[in-house]
C-alpha cells in the first residue's frame, strides 16, 4: 500500500476551494483517469475511473467532513483505499490545499506504476491542474495569466 501526500497553495479564497472540492462531478475535468463521478447523496458517490489500463468502478463514503475544513472519504473497492483533504486559509484571498490518498496497486502494471512514481506524479498533476481550474475561474483573478504546472 502506497500513501501519497502532496499540497499546493491556490490564489482563491478557503470558501471557493472548498466548494469546488466539494463538487465532485467536475473532477473528470481535471482528473487524468477519472471518466465519472456522481453524487448519490450527501456522503455516497459512485465513480468511473481507470489505472494501468484498466476501467474500475467504485464507490466512496465520506466518512468524515468538517465544512470548509477537511474531507475524509473511504472506497469500498478498486485502486483507491481512501483519503482526506484539508483546506487551510493562508490570507482572505490564499488557500492551502493538503490531499491524502491510500493506495493498493493491484496487478503488474498498477504495481510497476507505484514502483516507478507515476501515481505520485498523477496526484501532483490532478492537484495542479484543480489549483489551474480554480485561478482560472476566479473573478479576481486575470484571465490572460500563464496557468503553471510542476
Amino acid at each position: 500500500m502506497e500513501s501519497i501526500t502532496e499540497s499546493v497553495d491556490v490564489r482563491v479564497p478557503l470558501e471557493i476551494a472548498y466548494a469546488k472540492w466539494r463538487d465532485i462531478s467536475s473532477f473528470p475535468q481535471y482528473m487524468d483517469g477519472v471518466h465519472d463521478v456522481r453524487e448519490l447523496d450527501g456522503i455516497h458517490s459512485h465513480w468511473v475511473a481507470s489505472a494501468g489500463g484498466f476501467v474500475r468502478e467504485f464507490d466512496a463514503t465520506i466518512v468524515e467532513q468538517q465544512p470548509g475544513r477537511r474531507i475524509t472519504w473511504v472506497c469500498e473497492s478498486g485502486l483507491m483505499l481512501g483519503g482526506s483533504v484539508t483546506f487551510e486559509s493562508r490570507s482572505e484571498d490564499r488557500t492551502a490545499i493538503a490531499v491524502e490518498l491510500r493506495i493498493d496497486p493491484q496487478g503488474l502494471i498498477e504495481n510497476l506504476a507505484e514502483k516507478t512514481g507515476i501515481l505520485h506524479r498523477m496526484v501532483v498533476a490532478d492537484l495542479y491542474r484543480f489549483k489551474n481550474a480554480l485561478e482560472a475561474a476566479d473573478p479576481q483573478q486575470p484571465r490572460t495569466k500563464e496557468l503553471h504546472t510542476p
